[in-house]
C-alpha cells in the first residue's frame, strides 16, 4: 500500500454519481433562487425607477458577488471531495489476511506520517481500507476522506478536497444576503419604493436574504468549529477523541490545511491551490 499518483491496479474515481432526487432538486433550486435574486435586485431594487451611476456601480458589485458564488458552488459540486479509491480485486476479510495487510501497510505508511497512531479501518461496503476520519457516504456509496457531511445543496459530499470551495460558497451567500439587506434598507430610507410591484419583489428578496443569511452563518460557524477542533461531525457523534490523533495545531494552521498554503487573499478565489499535495490520489 502506498501514497502515489499512480492508479495501477486500482480503479479511477467514478465520475458519475448516484442520482439523488433530493440533491438534484436542491441543486436546481439553488440556481433558481440565485437567478430570481439577481433579477429582483438589479431590475426592481437597484435600477427602478431609473438607473443612476450609483445604481450601476451597485449592480456591478452584485454581479461580481454572483459570479464568485456560482463559481465556488460549481467547484464544490463537481470537485472530488476526497474519494478513497476502490481496489479492482475483492479484499480478503479473513482475520489472518487483515492482520497481515494492516501490519504491512502501517510499516510503510508510518514512514510518511508524523502520527504514531494510524487508525485505519476497513469499509465492508466499499471493500477497501480507509484512512483516519474517512467515512462511508450512504448517498454517494463511497468512502470520503475527512467527510464532513453530504450536502444536497451542492449535490455532493463535503470532504477533504472540496471543503474549501464549500466554505467559499457559504461566505459569498452570506455576503450577498447582507449586501442585499443593506441595499434594501437604503432604498426604504430614501423612499424609492415607488409602486406595489417593486414593494412585492423587495419584500420577497428581503425575506429570502434574511433566511439564507442566517442559515449560512450557522453552517459556517459549525464548519469553523469542526476545522479548529480537528474532528469531523461523525467523529463528534461517535465521541472520538483527538488526543491520540494529529497533534494540537494553531487554528490558522488548521485553516490552512483546508484553504491551502498560498496567500490568505487567494482563499477568497474559487481556484485550486497547485501547491496542495492532498490532491494526489490515495491508493490503498
Amino acid at each position: 500500500m502506498s501514497l502515489s499518483d499512480s492508479h495501477h491496479h486500482y480503479r479511477k474515481p467514478i465520475s458519475r454519481r448516484r442520482c439523488d432526487p433530493c440533491g438534484v432538486l436542491c441543486f436546481l433550486l439553488t440556481y433558481g433562487i440565485v437567478s430570481y435574486s439577481d433579477y429582483a435586485f438589479i431590475y426592481w431594487v437597484s435600477w427602478n425607477p431609473t438607473p443612476s451611476f450609483l445604481s450601476l456601480v451597485n449592480g456591478a458589485i452584485y454581479q461580481i458577488l454572483i459570479v464568485l458564488l456560482v463559481c465556488s458552488h460549481l467547484r464544490a459540486s463537481f470537485s472530488d471531495p476526497g474519494v478513497v479509491l476502490r481496489p479492482q480485486h475483492n479484499l480478503d476479510f479473513s482475520h489472518e489476511a487483515l492482520l497481515s495487510d494492516r501490519e504491512s501497510f502501517t510499516s510503510e505508511f508510518s514512514r510518511s506520517s508524523s502520527s504514531n497512531d494510524i487508525r485505519w479501518s476497513v469499509c465492508n461496503k466499499c471493500e477497501t481500507y480507509r484512512p483516519p476520519q474517512a467515512h462511508h457516504c450512504s448517498v454517494c456509496q463511497r468512502c470520503i476522506r475527512k467527510m464532513d457531511h453530504h450536502c444536497p445543496w451542492i449535490n455532493n459530499c463535503v470532504g477533504e478536497l472540496n471543503q474549501r470551495y464549500f466554505l467559499q460558497f457559504l461566505l459569498y451567500v452570506a455576503i450577498l444576503s447582507f449586501y442585499t439587506i443593506i441595499s434594501i434598507l437604503f432604498e426604504v430610507s430614501t423612499n424609492r419604493i415607488v409602486n406595489q410591484t417593486k414593494s412585492l419583489h423587495t419584500l420577497i428578496l428581503l425575506i429570502e436574504s434574511l433566511l439564507f443569511g442566517i442559515f449560512v452563518i450557522a453552517v459556517m460557524a459549525d464548519q469553523m468549529s469542526t476545522i479548529f477542533n480537528g474532528l469531523t461531525p461523525i467523529d463528534k457523534l461517535r465521541s472520538v477523541s483527538n488526543k491520540s490523533g494529529s497533534p494540537s495545531k494553531p487554528k490558522k494552521a488548521r485553516l490552512r490545511e483546508v484553504c491551502g498554503t498560498n496567500s490568505m487573499l487567494l482563499w477568497l478565489i474559487p481556484c485550486r491551490d497547485n501547491s496542495d499535495k492532498r490532491h494526489r490520489q490515495l491508493v490503498v
